[in-house]
């Protein structure tokens, strides 16, 4: 994604474009390690929503979380597939556009109608979701998910998604 490219032309600016293309290989490499660890990425199909008060929103390929979940080849539903926008805003008639195998719900600490992971399973509209009843529902930062827009946020969504990811793949053992 182009959160790449700027991350390049600040280590240019800064004279450090050497260690900016390690650390973009060390991301590469840690891409690489968990699509390898999921073993077929294309065929989990997730979503990345914030719900605040009434509001509901998802992240769409174009988002820099969803650039992230792209570059591990993770699929996305064709409503979330959108290049142009970041986010589109979500009616309750169309829960079907964020079911799936994962999903992230941002929470944001510091906004008190932000919606938490127990209150987002708990409610009976989003407990008719298969993601929810298969307990794929996972909480993340919306400071690393939406506001982080560099490496370190990036490798942080990496390691959310692998710990996700182990978490539903455990639940489906038991």
């Amino acid at each position: 994604g182009n959160w790449q490219d700027n991350f390049r032309l600040y280590a240019e600016a800064l004279g450090h474009s050497d260690e900016a293309e390690k650390q973009l290989q060390d991301y590469q490499d840690q891409v690489q390690q968990l699509s390898n660890l999921i073993g077929s990425p294309s065929a989990l199909q997730v979503s990345v929503i914030t719900q605040s008060g009434d509001s509901l929103g998802s992240y769409t390929t174009g988002s820099f979380a969803g650039a992230v979940l792209q570059d591990v080849g993770l699929a996305r539903n064709p409503a979330q597939v959108q290049s142009d926008r970041f986010a589109i805003q979500l009616s309750q008639e169309r829960l079907d556009t964020i079911d799936g195998d994962l999903l992230f719900l941002i929470h944001t600490y510091h906004l008190a109608d932000s919606v938490s992971q127990s209150d987002f399973v708990a409610d009976p509209l989003w407990s008719q979701l298969a993601v929810v009843q298969q307990g794929g529902v996972c909480e993340v930062n919306g400071a690393v998910w939406i506001a982080g827009r560099g490496i370190l946020a990036a490798q942080q969504i990496l390691r959310d998604v692998e710990k996700c990811w182990r978490q539903v793949a455990q639940n489906q053992t038991e």
